[in-house]
């Protein structure tokens, strides 16, 4: 791990099953234990090319980019990651046919889930 980071990458999520898949990347996930903060933050690691590489989770309190924003914070403050990654499920749209686990989603229209439902959802494009 470079030493300029606490962690190479901190993972985000704001659902449950997020949160299952990414603890199903590995086996050693132990809870770390902050002082004063209720969160639930687990740790792993993995060696890869002789370099050992420190990877967090934590689960979001509640959906929205509130939520997420403070995670955020906590994980930049605690953690220092090189890299913070937001996992999610895309709010479970697109064709399942086209929209596979593992694909990257990089949205062209976004929107605050906290702030209003939203009475539409928009149509996905893909990109090939």
């Amino acid at each position: 791990m470079d030493n300029e980071y606490g962690c190479t990458a901190f993972f985000i999520t704001a659902v449950v099953i997020e949160t299952e898949s990414i603890k199903k990347l590995y086996n050693s996930w132990k809870r770390v234990r902050i002082p004063g903060d209720s969160q639930e933050y687990y740790e792993s690691s993995f060696e890869k090319d002789g370099k050992s590489y420190r990877i967090v989770t934590a689960q979001q309190s509640v959906m929205g980019m509130t939520a997420a924003s403070v995670l955020t914070m906590k994980a930049v403050q605690e953690f220092n990651p090189k890299y913070i990654i937001m996992s999610g499920i895309a709010a479970g749209t697109g064709d399942e046919a086209k929209q596979m686990y593992g694909d990257v989603i990089i949205p062209d229209v976004m929107w605050d889930y906290s702030r209003a439902h939203v009475p539409f959802i928009p149509t996905p494009k893909f990109l090939k």
